[in-house]
Order: C-alpha cells, then sequence, then structure tokens
C-alpha cells in the first residue's frame, strides 16, 4: 500500500481544496455518455469479451456475474466491463481542458463481478491510468470479492499542458474473471494556496509507483515513520493542536485516532492508497 500525506496548514474552519468535477459523467447517471471506449458497447450483455455496458447491477446483463449495486447509492448507474485480453484497449477516456502549471487528481472506484461461482472474481482486473500517454501511479488490483468497491487515485501536474487526456485500461490478460465496474470517476484540481507543498510517501508496495508521485510533488517525498505499536509518526509542521483525517480518494474524509506524536488509521489497510491532511484545531 502506498500511504501518501498532504498536509494541509489551516486554522479555524476547515479547508476545501477541491474543485468541481471537471468529468462530464463520472458517476454514470447520464448513462453511455460523456466518454469515449475502444471497448464494444453492449447494452443488457456483458458475455463477450472487451464489451461494456451502464447498468445498476451487472447480474442484469450476465446471469453468472456478481450482483451489487453501484458505489454511489446503490441503486444508481456504473460502468461496467467484460475486461479484454488486449492491454491497449481502452476502457474509459476523456479529454479535459486544463490550466498550465496546476496539480490535479483523479480518482475512482473499482469492483469486481466476475463471479466463480463463490462471490470471488478468479481473476481481477488490474487498472491502469494514464494521463497524455503517461502513467503517473501504479496499477490498482481489484478486489477479488464481488461488489467490494476500491479506490484508485492519481495525482497529476499539469506542467505547461491546456488538456489531459485521460485513460483507464485493464492490464489483465486473463479470459477467465477479469470482470469488472467503474463508478465515482473524478477529475479535481487541487487548490496551491489552500494546500501545502509537502506530501510524504511510505515506502511503496507491488501496486505503487513512489517515482511516479515524485515526479508530481516538490519538494520531494520523504519516508513517513511509522511505528508498529503507535502507528504513524506526525511530521515536523504538525502539532497535537492539529485535527487528523484520512481519506482513500482525497474526497472523502474520516477522523483518525491521535496518539501522542503518532496517529492510527485502522482502516489503512483496506485500501490501495491512502491520504491525509492536519488542520488545526
Amino acid at each position: 500500500m502506498t500511504v501518501q500525506l498532504v498536509i494541509m496548514l489551516g486554522v479555524g474552519t476547515a479547508l476545501s481544496a477541491f474543485s468541481q468535477n471537471l468529468l462530464v459523467n463520472g458517476d454514470f447517471e447520464m448513462g453511455n455518455a460523456g466518454f469515449t471506449s475502444t471497448y464494444a458497447y453492449s447494452p443488457s450483455n456483458l458475455w463477450n469479451e472487451g464489451s461494456y455496458d451502464i447498468v445498476t447491477n451487472p447480474r442484469l446483463d450476465h446471469r453468472l456475474g456478481g450482483s451489487f449495486g453501484d458505489h454511489t447509492t446503490g441503486t444508481g448507474f456504473m460502468l461496467a466491463m467484460n475486461g479484454s485480453r488486449d492491454t491497449n484497449a481502452v476502457v474509459w477516456s476523456e479529454t479535459v481542458s486544463v490550466s498550465p502549471d496546476t496539480t490535479y487528481l483523479f480518482s475512482g472506484w473499482s469492483a469486481s463481478w466476475g463471479d466463480d461461482g463463490h462471490s470471488f472474481d478468479p481473476s481481477p482486473a488490474m487498472i491502469r491510468v494514464l494521463i497524455n500517454g503517461q502513467q503517473y501511479a501504479g496499477d490498482v488490483r481489484s478486489a477479488t470479492t464481488n461488489g467490494l468497491w476500491q479506490s484508485f487515485t492519481t495525482v497529476w501536474h499539469s506542467q505547461s499542458s491546456t488538456q489531459a487526456v485521460i485513460e483507464i485500461r485493464d492490464e489483465n490478460t486473463e479470459w477467465s474473471g477479469n470482470d469488472f465496474a467503474l463508478d465515482d470517476l473524478s477529475f479535481v484540481s487541487l487548490s496551491t494556496q489552500q494546500t501545502s507543498s509537502v506530501v510524504v510517501s511510505s515506502s511503496g508496495s507491488s501496486n505503487s509507483n513512489s517515482n511516479a508521485s515524485q515526479q508530481v510533488w516538490s519538494p520531494q517525498p520523504n519516508p513517513l515513520p511509522r511505528d508498529s505499536a503507535l502507528g504513524f509518526a506526525l511530521p515536523i509542521e504538525v502539532g497535537l493542536t492539529y485535527q487528523i483525517q484520512a481519506s482513500p480518494d482525497l474526497i472523502h474524509w474520516v477522523q483518525a485516532t491521535n496518539v501522542a506524536f503518532y496517529f492510527r488509521d485502522f482502516d489503512s489497510t483496506n485500501y490501495n492508497e491512502r491520504f491525509y491532511r492536519f488542520e488545526k484545531k
């Protein structure tokens, strides 16, 4: 797991460092609109590899698939795919206008629906995100358990770019399983005025790419010390008067537990990436 730390040094009221979602139809409630895909659009039928549909439940399109609701409300729409064995096939893509020299966060949720008869996908999809043809974060494998929504995130700095071509691909080439859904995709700018440039990243795992993070942020990320009993060490910039919050996607935040000069996040192992912010009480 990659643990990244965003230090938000606010006084008094809580800060919001995020703008509106720049994606047209990130929750897919508009149906098959606002994005492109090289997969074949196949309404009510997800039996063929390399096909997709906008569904409220994957089992409606594949009687042997997992049965569950979307990530947003449990009753809305999601983008469901029968994974292609072509890793160059584009699952989802959208081109967004961006401002130069601005940091953006792309995030989303994936879940498996390929069922081996025991509510598990025998070979979960491997999500890869590219922006303008380049990968900025490690591949994220969808959860094996069907219907278990799992977040993925990519932090990207536009440099001189005025547009971002965002693509999601599946790096899994297995024919058995490799069935997955996407929901609540988001692309937002991070405010440099409200967010400190200090970002700390822990040691990466096989699902992470620490070098990609280092290309984005300044100064370079440093290891975040961790004690097996006490948790993560507070950065030197943060005192005990700061409130600690944790997030899987830099959008949804929950309270973390502060223990002296360390803090604990008991849910951190449930995510491939985890972010933290500190706000002065």
